[in-house]
C-alpha cells in the first residue's frame, strides 16, 4: 500500500474513532475505541488529528457529548503520546467554554459534575504546561523528584499547585456520587457507569500526587521552619481526608472491582513535623 493511501486509511479509522467514543449514548466510553486514539497519537507523535476532529463536533449540543470528550481528552493526557499535553494546551480556553455553557444547565445533573471536570482539564493542561518535566501519566522517577526537590521556591510553589490538582479530582468525585444519589443511578446501570468511568483515571491521578506531595512536603519541613508550612499541611490534612474517604467509598462499588485496584491510605495522615514518619511512609499503589 503506498504512503498516501495508508495515511487516508489512518485519518479515516481517528476519524471513526472519535465519532464512535464521543457520543450521547449513556453508556461508558468503549476501551477500544479510547485505545485506538491513544495509539493513533503515537503513531502520528501528534493529537492533531483528534482535535481537528473535535472542532467539529458541537459539543454544547448534549451534555453527555461533552463528558465523553472530557474523558477522553483525560485518557489522551495520560495514556497518548508524550506531547499530547503541549497539544491541548493550545484548545485550553475550550474547557472554559464548555465549564461556562454548561454551569448554568443541569441537565439531568450533567451541569456540575461538566464544570467540574472542564476546570480539571484546563487546570490540568495548564500544570504541564508551566512544569513539562511532568509526563501526563505523573510518572516521576526518583531521580527527576530529586531534581524538582533542589530549588526549593519551585518546590514550594509546585506543592501548591498539586494541591489544586488533588482538590480538582476530588471535587470531580464528589460532584459525580452526588449526582448518582440524587437520581438513584447504582454502578451496575449503563448511565451510572457513564458517569463513573473517569473516576477510574481520577483514582490513578490521586494517587501519584498524593505520593508526590507527601514526599515534597516532608523534604519542604527539612528545608523550612514549620510556622512557614501551615498552610501546606492545613491543606494536606483536608486532602487526606477526602482522598482516603473517596478510595473507601470508591472500594464499595461493584463497578470498579474489576477494573481498577484502589489503594487504602492509612488511619492518621502523615505528620510532617517528624522527619521520622517519612521512614514509616507508604505508596499508594493505584493500577488499572
Amino acid at each position: 500500500m503506498d504512503r498516501t493511501k495508508f495515511r487516508e486509511q489512518f485519518v479515516k479509522s481517528q476519524l471513526e474513532a472519535v465519532q464512535k467514543a464521543i457520543t450521547k449514548h449513556e453508556v461508558p466510553l468503549k476501551p477500544k475505541h479510547a485505545r485506538t486514539l491513544i495509539v493513533g497519537t503515537h503513531k502520528d507523535k501528534s493529537s492533531g488529528i483528534f482535535w481537528h476532529t473535535v472542532g467539529g463536533i458541537q459539543l454544547e449540543k448534549h451534555p453527555v457529548l461533552t463528558w465523553k470528550f472530557c474523558h477522553v481528552v483525560h485518557k489522551l493526557l495520560r495514556d497518548g503520546y508524550r506531547k499530547v499535553p503541549e497539544d491541548a494546551y493550545r484548545f485550553v480556553g475550550r474547557f472554559q467554554q464548555l465549564s461556562q455553557f454548561w454551569k448554568h444547565l443541569n441537565t439531568s445533573g450533567y451541569g456540575p459534575c461538566i464544570e467540574s471536570y472542564c476546570k480539571l482539564l484546563q487546570d490540568r493542561i495548564n500544570f504541564h504546561h508551566k512544569y513539562p518535566v511532568v509526563p501526563g501519566k505523573l510518572e516521576l522517577n526518583d531521580s527527576q523528584l530529586r531534581t524538582l526537590e533542589s530549588d526549593l521556591d519551585n518546590l514550594f510553589e509546585m506543592t501548591i499547585d498539586m494541591l489544586d490538582q488533588m482538590e480538582n479530582l476530588l471535587t470531580l468525585q464528589d460532584r459525580v456520587y452526588e449526582m448518582l444519589n440524587s437520581l438513584r443511578w447504582n454502578s451496575l446501570i449503563p448511565q451510572g457507569q457513564c458517569m463513573l468511568a473517569p473516576l477510574i483515571i481520577a483514582i490513578l491521578d490521586t494517587s501519584k500526587f498524593y505520593d508526590y506531595l507527601v514526599k515534597m512536603i516532608f523534604k519542604l519541613h527539612s528545608q523550612l521552619p514549620g510556622d512557614a508550612l501551615e498552610g501546606h499541611r492545613a491543606r494536606f490534612l483536608q486532602i487526606f481526608r477526602r482522598t482516603k474517604k473517596f478510595y473507601e467509598e470508591s472500594s464499595n462499588l461493584q463497578y470498579f472491582k474489576f477494573l481498577v485496584s484502589i489503594p487504602t491510605l492509612p488511619s492518621n495522615a502523615p505528620n510532617f513535623l517528624m522527619q521520622s514518619d517519612l521512614a514509616s511512609y507508604r505508596t499508594p499503589h493505584a493500577y488499572v
